[in-house]
């Protein structure tokens, strides 16, 4: 529906019909659903629209309805939206920094690779892993953190956004091998257990 291609529908028991979308998706929602494909973003399929005021009892109006229906406040309300009109035509659409902070804080949330990235590797120059060792660590994260990993091959894709991935031999010797450059893993505690005896020449 956001790609500009030609959808197919039918109303209830009529025949299908083709057309060309023109409108846009509000969703309406406390909870922001997980994303798993991160092209929507780069795409600007995905704009956050941040409503954070909120209104105790005292400031609630209950009969703003009834308002808007009176001439005088219709007449205002007129002359608001053509003040947006010619804002509009002045500056075109321009993002708002909330819409642009909200949507990339909702990005960096749901990148799963990149939030690993950044909690389990560190970027040096000249570092490498090998693919299958940070995919390994990756399965480990996502089972930590309650999400499910990517396949292989879709990892390794997105790996490459991050930093080069190439097939080559390692600097330690080796077979030639698909490895990570730029980036070294974290070292592991995962294979310790905290001491709870008497400390040595305390």
């Amino acid at each position: 529906m956001t790609g500009n291609d030609t959808l197919n529908a039918r109303f209830l028991h009529e025949n299908s019909f083709d057309f060309q979308p023109q409108f846009k998706i509000y969703m309406n929602t406390n909870y922001l659903p997980v994303v798993t494909d991160m092209t929507l973003f780069s795409s600007g399929r995905i704009m956050i629209i941040p409503f954070e005021r909120h209104f105790e009892e005292n400031q609630q109006d209950k009969t703003l309805k009834h308002l808007f229906f009176q001439p005088r406040n219709q007449s205002a309300i007129l002359n608001w939206l053509l003040e947006g009109y010619r804002a509009l035509e002045a500056e075109g659409l321009t993002m708002p920094d909330s819409v642009q902070f909200a949507t990339e804080r909702y990005r960096h949330e749901s990148d799963k690779v990149g939030l690993f990235i950044e909690d389990e590797m560190e970027p040096i120059a000249n570092a490498e892993e090998r693919t299958s060792a940070v995919y390994d660590r990756y399965k480990k994260w996502c089972d930590a953190n309650g999400c499910f990993p990517e396949n292989t091959r879709n990892f390794k894709q997105i790996l490459a956004m991050y930093g080069r991935v190439e097939r080559k031999r390692p600097h330690a010797g080796g077979s030639e091998t698909t490895m990570f450059l730029g980036f070294r893993l974290r070292f592991d505690m995962g294979g310790f257990t905290e001491y709870k005896g008497k400390i040595p020449f305390d």
